[in-house]
């Protein structure tokens, strides 16, 4: 788990002067993410993809078990001796009995929560199904793309195939035409995305620049 109050801590102390002395706003874009970047690293811990993926309703008890098991299985199959068998028997049964009530009791969660927490529904449902938002695999332009990035790329490039751009003179048609009331926008001051900041939901993921809803409500 994330070192939040150091992480906090160290933010709080970057000294950002050097940001007055770059040239381009390219250049002062890699330093803000360079200094906000080496921060996360020192507080954030990383950890290797599993080989195996549980179901959320897996507690850690479960997934111990799950493993012990494998292990009196392997032992027995290469040494033939019955405590293995016997171990290997019996956390069978205590693993189907874990998770049938681990299983009972997230589903009650999901339920109480489907209201104020809609994502854990979704995320329950999906769980069930074994899928994710993206698909397994497309085939475009004759190629198979089977990992998230490509898939990603290849809806992009699809898209942008077959977008049309729209005409303007039907658009100036309708604008000389069409009698209706203008729209007029204020201009925008630091005050009001200041506001806009504070009203971002902890829950929301990080957009293009990877910087969390909740990074950006605690430092505006």
């Amino acid at each position: 788990m994330a070192n939040f109050p150091l992480l906090y801590d160290l933010i709080q102390s970057i000294d950002w002067t050097g940001l007055k002395q770059v040239d381009t706003v390219d250049d002062a874009c890699d330093l803000f993410y360079s200094s906000l970047n080496r921060v996360i690293q020192l507080c954030v811990p990383t950890y290797r993809k599993r080989k195996f993926s549980y179901p959320p309703w897996f507690t850690s008890e479960i997934i111990n078990n799950i493993r012990r098991k494998y292990q009196e299985r392997r032992a027995y199959d290469q040494f033939k001796t019955m405590p293995n068998l016997v171990n290997f028997r019996e956390l069978r049964a205590t693993i189907k009995k874990q998770i049938k009530e681990s299983y009972a009791a997230y589903v009650v969660e999901v339920q109480r929560n489907v209201i104020s927490d809609p994502s854990k529904f979704w995320a329950h449902l999906n769980a069930r199904k074994r899928k994710s938002r993206l698909p397994d695999s497309i085939k475009h332009n004759g190629q198979i793309l089977d990992n998230p990035l490509s898939i990603v790329n290849g809806f992009s490039d699809f898209f942008a195939s077959v977008y049309r751009h729209s005409d303007n003179s039907l658009l100036q048609h309708f604008e000389t035409s069409i009698h209706r009331p203008t729209i007029t926008m204020h201009t925008i001051v630091e005050d009001d995305i200041i506001q806009a900041a504070k009203k971002l939901k902890n829950k929301m993921t990080s957009g293009v620049d990877n910087i969390p809803s909740l990074s950006e409500r605690l430092y505006t």
